[in-house]
C-alpha cells in the first residue's frame, strides 16, 4: 500500500526490543536457579541448565515476530471477542509446537558439545507436549500482554480529552456487513476508488464511502480530521512527526508507526493546525 508501512509498525519494533531482553533475563534466572538446586543436591556445577534455558529462549525469540504480527492482525480489543479468543488459542498451540521443534533442534546441535551425549526429548509424546504447552501458553499470554500494552501506549494521543469526543460509533459499510468505528481509534484514511480504507485499532477497514463523507462524520464526532493529501485523511492527534521530503511535500509519522504522505498543497495547512 503506497505511503503506509503496516507490516512492522513502531509499536511492534518497540515491543520486540522490550520483550527480547526479558526473555533472556528470565532464562538466565531460571538457569541459575536450576544449577543452584543441583549443587545443593550434591551434583557438580553444570552448563546444562544454561543450554536448556537458552535454547528455549532462542526458540521464543525466533517466534516473537510471529506473535507480534498475529497481535497486529487480531488485536485483543478486536470484535467479536470469541473470534479473538479462538485465533489466539490457535496461535498459542502453533507457537508451542514450533517452539518445541526449534528448542529440540537447537539442543540436538549443542548437547553433544555440552554433555558429551545424544539429546533425547520425547518420552510419552502427548504428555511431553501438554507439559510444554502449559508453559508456552503462559509465555504467549505474557508476551501478548506486554505487546498490547506497548501498542495501546503508542496509540494514545495527548491533547484533547477523550470525554470531549462524541461517543457515537461511526457505521462503515463493508460489503454485506456494517463495521462500527470508534472515532477515538481513528488514525488515517485513504481514498481507494469507490471505497475508502480506514486505519485505526486493528487491521484497516475497506468501506464503501467517500473520503469527504468520512471527514465530515469524524469532525462531527469531535475528531480533528484533516486532509494531508487529495486522497488522504489523518487524525491530527495521531501525528507524532512531520518529515520534509525535500520536494515541497512531507511525510507524517503517526503514533502507531504508520506513515502518511503530506502533499505540497496541504502541507502548510497541516503544519499550521499542528502548531496550534
Amino acid at each position: 500500500m503506497n505511503g503506509i508501512r503496516p507490516r512492522w509498525a513502531a509499536w511492534q519494533r518497540r515491543a520486540f526490543l522490550i520483550v527480547a531482553p526479558l526473555v533472556f533475563v528470565v532464562a538466565t534466572v531460571n538457569a541459575l536457579s536450576l544449577r543452584t538446586e543441583a549443587v545443593r543436591e550434591g551434583a557438580s556445577a553444570s552448563p546444562l541448565p544454561f543450554v536448556t534455558e537458552y535454547t528455549s529462549a532462542l526458540g521464543t525469540l525466533a517466534l516473537l515476530p510471529f506473535l507480534l504480527a498475529l497481535l497486529g492482525a487480531v488485536p485483543l480489543t478486536a470484535r467479536p471477542r470469541w473470534r479473538v479468543a479462538l485465533v489466539h488459542f490457535a496461535g498459542s498451540v502453533l507457537f508451542s509446537l514450533l517452539h518445541v521443534g526449534l528448542m529440540v533442534l537447537l539442543r540436538e546441535i549443542v548437547w553433544p558439545l555440552a554433555a558429551g551425549g545424544e539429546y533425547r526429548f520425547f518420552g510419552d509424546v502427548g504428555r511431553e507436549l501438554l507439559y510444554e504447552y502449559r508453559k508456552d501458553a503462559l509465555s504467549y499470554l505474557l508476551i501478548l500482554a506486554v505487546a498490547e500494552g506497548v501498542r495501546r501506549s503508542m496509540r494514545g494521543a495527548p491533547g484533547r480529552p477523550a470525554q470531549a469526543l462524541n461517543q457515537t460509533r461511526l457505521p462503515l459499510k463493508t460489503g454485506s456487513r456494517t463495521t462500527y468505528l470508534d472515532p477515538q481509534s481513528f488514525s488515517w484514511a485513504r481514498a481507494a476508488g469507490n471505497y475508502v480504507e480506514v486505519g485505526g485499532d486493528g487491521p484497516p477497514i475497506l468501506a464503501r464511502d467517500t473520503l469527504k463523507a468520512l471527514e465530515a462524520a469524524l469532525i462531527e464526532a469531535g475528531v480533528p480530521a484533516v486532509r494531508t493529501h487529495r486522497s488522504w485523511l489523518v487524525n491530527l492527534l495521531a501525528v507524532r512527526e512531520v518529515r520534509a521530503d525535500g520536494q515541497g511535500g512531507a511525510t507524517a509519522l503517526l503514533a502507531g508507526g504508520d506513515e502518511v504522505p503530506v502533499s505540497r498543497a496541504y502541507r502548510a495547512a497541516v503544519e499550521q493546525r499542528l502548531s496550534r
